[in-house]
């Protein structure tokens, strides 16, 4: 399509807190980096919360950052806590946990690896929503059907009910 527009953006890597709506920490993108590893998604969560280290917060990410060696690492070297969402592509993700096929709508599997709880949500029909935790160490239910991990996580994006007085 030759009328379809470019894209042309800025990229921030941000770490703010969803409650207060404060920015804590910005990291804009340059461009890539001659070190393969300093572009890795595990290192730039590394940079961006190294102000935040040994606080005891939790971080909510997306999930192009989410992976279990890095929300390990976070917990045991960093005293920081996390949850996100999971790409499906991911190694660490059993078969089981990825397939909507055969599973009822509101049906939620469970595991843990080390520090971690791994969860599998098929909200509807056909579709899984893959989330990792170090900051839940129990698996629960709410009462609508939904995992409590999920509605921790909309919270945590600042996507909850907000109250203005």
């Amino acid at each position: 399509m030759p009328q379809k527009p470019g894209k042309y953006g800025i990229l921030f890597r941000v770490i703010t807190d969803a409650r207060a709506r404060y920015l804590s920490r910005m990291i804009p993108y340059t461009g890539r980096c001659e070190d393969k590893a300093a572009n890795s998604s595990a290192q730039i969560v590394r940079n961006i919360t190294e102000h935040i280290r040994g606080s005891g917060k939790n971080i909510t990410m997306d999930r192009y950052y989410t992976t279990v060696d890095l929300a390990e690492e976070l917990v045991k070297e960093r005293n920081l806590t996390m949850l996100g969402t999971l790409q499906s592509n991911r190694k660490e993700i059993p078969e089981k946990f990825k397939q909507a096929k055969g599973r009822d709508v509101h049906s939620t599997l469970f595991a843990f690896i080390g520090e971690c709880m791994l969860l599998s949500y098929v909200p509807k029909k056909g579709k899984v929503v893959l989330m990792l935790s170090t900051e839940h160490d129990s698996p629960q239910i709410s009462d609508r059907k939904k995992p409590e991990t999920a509605g921790n996580l909309r919270l945590q994006r600042g996507q909850g009910r907000r109250r203005y007085s």
